[in-house]
């Protein structure tokens, strides 16, 4: 049973034990039970008498609200705790000798608890607080369970120290702060429902990530691979909101985008389909995609990249707010239609718009 490590500490600290709040084990869900050896030694099970989960030792243990010095399980005096496996279990765990002799489980709830920082297979939560983390942030090297943000209004990162995570799964949504993270390999959906209010021409949320499978965004402002030199590869890319406000850089492989609302601003070249059915896209820079379908909503074309296929069924299509050259090789326009606004002089057409007498069904993939 892996357990929930949950930021909440204004140290800024992220590498520091007690920075991270203490994890319960006097609760419904653990049992403690008397050793084998030792006077008075109890050690934690999970309530099925199970392994409780641990990865190493904890920093520290408290008993009642003070700190526990740490000994030896087999020969711990009163007041004293251990880690280990002194009773034949199969797997370390904690060991206690409260100052009394009592058996843990004979206390009230939250007796005993521990200090440590994430470690492999458990879970990071940062909750509804304001404390910020702005050091000791490289966490990539520990295969963690859930990384949630769950309503946090801290800031986390800077855009040269990002936060280094290797999720199961990422959740984001924040009442404040900025964040800057970076979930490395992790080949995961990613859900983004909020962020805090940046500064004008900021994000907040920048995130970065190789293999990111699905990109889910539905509030905030968020800016993915959007720092110079920053790289980043989405397989597909939700946007969804009409606050929500997306930039795509440059370093962003991405090979599906589909948007419902709000405004994304792409960068990223080589997209395989863009699909909009709603809001406002802007293509800047070299921005490029092999098929671009419109149901709805507003496209911009203003950058230099190629458009392979623009299939029209509806919204505004508008070429004209940038004269730099560029290439499309194939316009589709569909009843019934919408509106284009065309670049004769800055656009060249392989192969001239054609009117398609279909009426075109749309299906939403979200």
């Amino acid at each position: 049973m892996p357990f929930t490590k949950v930021w909440g500490n204004s140290a800024a600290v992220l590498s520091t034990a007690v920075n991270w709040l203490p994890v319960n084990v006097r609760n419904s869900a653990y049992a403690w039970t008397a050793s084998g050896s030792g006077t008075n030694e109890y050690y934690l099970r999970t309530a099925g008498g199970a392994n409780p989960g641990f990865a190493a030792a904890p920093d520290s243990v408290y008993a009642n609200g003070s700190a526990v010095t740490s000994g030896t399980p087999g020969s711990l005096a009163a007041a004293r705790w251990g880690y280990g496996d002194n009773d034949a279990l199969g797997y370390s765990t904690i060991y206690i000798r409260l100052s009394d002799g009592a058996d843990p489980d004979s206390k009230t709830n939250g007796w005993v608890s521990f200090y440590q920082t994430p470690r492999a297979a458990e879970h990071i939560r940062f909750p509804n607080s304001s404390f910020d983390a702005t050091s000791g942030l490289d966490y990539s090297a520990i295969a963690s369970g859930d990384v949630i943000f769950d309503g946090y209004a801290g800031n986390i990162g800077t855009a040269t120290n990002y936060a280094y995570f290797d999720p199961d799964k990422f959740e984001f949504l924040a009442l404040g702060g900025q964040a800057f993270i970076d979930i490395g390999a992790a080949a995961i959906p990613v859900q983004i429902t909020g962020t805090g209010q940046a500064a004008s021409g900021e994000r907040g949320l920048y995130l970065r990530g190789s293999a990111i499978t699905v990109a889910n965004i539905a509030g905030g402002s968020v800016g993915i691979a959007a720092l110079d030199g920053e790289t980043s590869t989405i397989t597909t890319a939700r946007v969804l909101g009409d606050s929500t406000q997306v930039l795509i850089g440059s370093g962003c492989g991405l090979t599906t985008l589909h948007v419902y609302g709000g405004e994304v601003r792409v960068r990223s070249s080589g997209i395989t389909t863009i699909i909009q059915y709603g809001g406002t896209i802007y293509l800047e820079g070299a921005a490029s995609a092999t098929t671009f379908t419109q149901y709805g909503g507003i496209a911009y074309w203003n950058s230099t990249g190629t458009i392979g296929t623009h299939n029209h069924y509806g919204g505004t299509w508008d070429e004209t707010k940038n004269g730099a050259a560029r290439t499309m090789t194939t316009q589709n326009l569909y009843l019934p239609g919408g509106t284009l606004l065309l670049n004769k002089e800055a656009v060249t057409r392989t192969n001239l718009p054609s009117m398609q007498q279909t009426l075109a069904i749309t299906t939403s993939e979200a």
